[in-house]
């Protein structure tokens, strides 16, 4: 799946990075736990957390994931300074996460 489906799927809108819309996934994790995010995700991974720290969004560059899906109606307070340009593709979602 792309970042674009995705992206309509989920009536998500991008917080950064519209020029990665043609990025591809195969895979997904949801966690509020950071150290989950270390130990299992990877790269081509979509990460959906409700956490907007600056940590959160650190930790899954570290990771290599290929993208950060906020849920709950969260949007990082700061998303220009929090993001390192072009390591992550964010998109804001709507929806409230199971």
């Amino acid at each position: 799946m792309t970042l674009s489906e995705l992206k309509d799927i989920l009536e998500a809108s991008i917080l950064v990075g519209n020029e990665h819309l043609d990025r591809r996934f195969d895979k997904c994790g949801a966690s509020d736990l950071m150290s989950d995010v270390l130990a299992g995700l990877s790269e081509r991974c979509v990460l959906l957390t409700g956490l907007t720290t600056v940590q959160a969004v650190r930790t899954a560059a570290v990771s290599g994931v290929g993208a950060v899906v906020f849920v709950r109606d969260k949007v990082p307070p700061q998303r220009e300074r929090i993001v390192q340009p072009a390591a992550l593709r964010i998109a804001e979602h709507l929806l409230k996460m199971l």
